[in-house]
């Protein structure tokens, strides 16, 4: 069964990752989240770190664009090549980063 972890957790795990006092696997074991995980939090968190300075009606046209376009890639024919999963990946990723 696979764990989930809230957001307040990889958001505390992940500042500890920046503070780089420890290493990778100390903190993996410290709490129990495998390295490859330890690694894609981090990823996600720094690539996503200009969008919290970003101008609050800049963000939400952003969103817009980012909906219609998404919506447009999957209702084309070659939307019926993607697997499931790929259309899962791109509807919650269009989630996080449209909300708040």
């Amino acid at each position: 069964m696979r764990k989930h972890y809230t957001a307040a957790f990889k958001a505390e795990v992940v500042l500890e990752l920046l503070k780089e006092e420890k290493t990778i696997a100390q903190i993996s074991s410290e709490y129990g989240v495998h390295v490859t995980m330890l690694h894609r939090w981090k990823n996600t968190a720094v690539d996503n770190l200009s969008s919290i300075f970003e101008d609050e009606s800049k963000k939400n046209a952003l969103c817009v664009r980012r909906s219609s376009s998404a919506a447009v890639s999957l209702s084309s024919p070659n939307s019926c090549t993607q697997s499931p999963k790929s259309r899962f990946v791109v509807t919650m990723t269009l989630f996080h980063s449209c909300r708040a």
